[in-house]
């Protein structure tokens, strides 16, 4: 496996503190990713730093294997950011309850915030489950 993908991928952790549990990628998967790794190396190999824009890797045509195997991976790693989201917003929301006055500004408006902020990020992992 590339270091990018090994590191991104086999050896992922949650920085945030645990309110929601993390999703674990299954090592059927990982053991299945070495396709990304050859594609996503063979699409690098041909990049021109100078020129090209890096907005997203080609990985060229896929088979229907590789399509469903990409789109599991896919939907893991928004799963993971949108856990990880909720995870920092459940936790300033319980440091806010033991000490309000630790932030600045309205405690009606942050809390607010908070909880806005909250349903934006449950409703965005709403979107990408129904998406796959």
């Amino acid at each position: 496996m590339s270091k990018f993908f090994s590191h991104r991928i086999l050896h992922h952790k949650s920085k945030s503190t645990s309110h929601i549990p993390q999703l674990e990628l299954p090592e059927e998967t990982r053991k299945s990713m070495g396709f990304l790794n050859k594609k996503a190396t063979k699409y690098l190999r041909s990049f021109d730093f100078e020129t090209d824009e890096f907005d997203t890797i080609h990985l060229g045509v896929l088979s229907k294997y590789e399509e469903i195997l990409f789109a599991h991976i896919s939907w893991y790693f928004r799963s993971v950011e949108v856990i990880e989201s909720l995870n920092i917003i459940l936790a300033d929301l319980s440091l806010f309850c033991k000490s309000p006055y630790l932030f600045d500004g309205s405690m009606f408006d942050r809390t607010q915030l908070l909880v806005r902020t909250y349903f934006n990020e449950f409703y965005r992992s709403r979107d990408s489950w129904q998406r796959y």
